[in-house]
């Protein structure tokens, strides 16, 4: 994958010149071509490509291994059995996935920064960061009121007028 990255997007050390220069004293035989001619020529759309779905892919990998990394260490203190060697394998794992992303991301030049997870059904309280139901009215943690930001519009006012003759049928029932 390594060659990949290289073929991408080169070093400006690696990039050749503008105007190609006589080179008098180079270091390959006359008649020969250099070594690394083919990674210093820009990447095809196809190779473009790839690379993105490469990107896709482990952005997905790493997010399955945030979560099972997650609930790997959950278990081990909920049974009560840890397991410091698998845990360091997958950590390492994970550093691997995120040290090849972080290269394409560099050499795609598409940066995204990390950013929080939303799931259908579960809230974050905003005062203690508790998870909770979506449905939830109160934080079951701190017990902020948290109905107050989704609370539905209030209902136009009506004029006085209008509002004593409203209520008067509603109260002779």
């Amino acid at each position: 994958m390594s060659r990949l990255i290289k073929r991408i997007r080169p070093r400006r050390s690696e990039r050749p010149p503008a105007v190609a220069e006589p080179q008098t004293g180079s270091a390959a035989p006359a008649g020969t071509e250099p070594a690394d001619a083919a990674a210093a020529q820009a990447p095809s759309f196809h190779e473009r490509g790839r690379a993105r779905r490469r990107l896709r892919y482990l952005r997905r990998v790493r997010e399955l291994a945030f979560r099972d990394l997650g609930g790997l260490v959950y278990d081990q203190h909920r049974f009560e059995k840890p397991n410091e060697a698998l845990v360091k394998g997958k950590v390492e794992a994970l550093a691997a996935i995120d040290g090849e992303l972080r290269a394409l991301e560099g050499a795609l030049g598409d940066r995204r920064p990390l950013h929080e997870l939303r799931e259908p059904g579960i809230a974050q309280c905003p005062r203690c960061g508790e998870l909770h139901g979506s449905d939830a009215k109160w934080c079951p943690s701190c017990g902020l009121e948290l109905r107050t930001a989704n609370a539905a519009p209030p209902a136009p006012q009506r004029a006085p007028d209008q509002q004593q003759t409203a209520t008067l049928p509603a109260a002779e029932q």
